[in-house]
């Protein structure tokens, strides 16, 4: 049998303060990025900020989108472009396109509907467009767009009340998707990040009332940060 091998822990005589000093550096760095991150999310017209496999949201993320698939919803090809972020509706219970575009989607067939041809549309007469906002059908609308353009086109996705099944349990800054709890659409949408809820299904489905709670902080001035003064003091 082979024995069971402790991990060594290094005493304070054993450890000199150069051994200490990364660790301490590493997370001043952590610190400062993160509060960088979120100076440039707060900055930014989409209130989203991406830095490698992190996405910075500020306050404000969510009420952007909200005005932005309102508009969408409002307009006559059910899509909306503000700067970089095209904005894709959901269903309009009144076309029939739309209820057969839903029938689609558990077929992984979106491309072949109507909303997804509106979609692409848009996006190709607005280059500058590298985000895409959906709700519902627009959600998997915008998810089937974003696998298409794979390769040609940087697309980040996102979505809310998602009616694509998925078993995963985690977001990424390709692709961020959330939901309220109450809302049969999305309940086998595995990705999506729970907030709120409503016993009403009609409201859980909604894309609004996410605004309502709370969001990221915006950076406060007086985290620390990675100040080689600061990092020197702490080694002597």
């Amino acid at each position: 049998m082979i024995p069971h091998r402790k991990r060594r822990l290094l005493t304070d005589e054993t450890q000199s303060s150069q051994d200490v000093a990364p660790v301490e550096r590493f997370a001043l760095f952590e610190n400062h990025k993160h509060t960088d991150g979120m100076r440039k999310a707060s900055a930014a017209p989409t209130k989203a900020h991406v830095e490698g496999k992190i996405m910075f949201v500020a306050k404000g993320f969510h009420a952007r989108n909200e005005e932005g698939l309102r508009k969408a919803y409002e307009s006559p090809n059910k899509t909306y472009v503000d700067g970089d972020t095209e904005f894709v509706a959901g269903t309009d219970p009144t076309d029939y396109r739309d209820i057969w575009a839903d029938a689609l989607i558990p077929f992984n067939l979106t491309r072949y509907g109507h909303r997804y041809e509106q979609a692409k549309k848009t996006l190709d007469e607005n280059p500058q467009v590298t985000r895409l906002v959906g709700h519902s059908l627009g959600e998997a609308t915008a998810a089937a767009i974003q696998k298409q353009y794979y390769g040609d086109r940087n697309l980040k996705v996102v979505g809310y009340g998602s009616p694509e099944l998925s078993m995963g349990s985690h977001l990424t800054p390709d692709t961020m998707r959330f939901r309220h709890a109450g809302d049969p659409i999305s309940a086998l949408d595995g990705e999506s990040l729970t907030i709120g809820s409503s016993l009403n299904p009609l409201k859980a489905h909604a894309y609004t009332g996410y605004t309502e709670l709370p969001e990221s902080a915006e950076p406060e001035e007086s985290l620390e940060e990675n100040n080689t003064d600061q990092v020197n003091e702490r080694d002597t």
